[in-house]
């Protein structure tokens, strides 16, 4: 199986705490996308979720991406 590498070549710069509130994460007004709330699940929850979604928006933390490219 080929590994997959996860990037953020360009991190959104807009304020978490600024975004209103939504069931699974935020809405971004500036995207106009939902940013889904990572921050908190483990390593294999948030590649699960990835693999579900098309081009997601997601919260997550630099050692949370680290991690991520170390699953197989």
């Amino acid at each position: 199986m080929k590994p997959i590498y996860f990037t953020i070549p360009k991190p959104c710069s807009e304020d978490w705490n600024k975004m209103t509130a939504t069931e699974q994460g935020a809405f971004c007004r500036v995207c106009s996308k939902e940013v889904l709330d990572c921050s908190s699940l483990k390593s294999s929850e948030i590649k699960a979720e990835l693999a579900t979604k098309s081009e997601p928006c997601v919260r997550i933390f630099g050692y949370q991406l680290d991690e991520l490219n170390f699953l197989e």
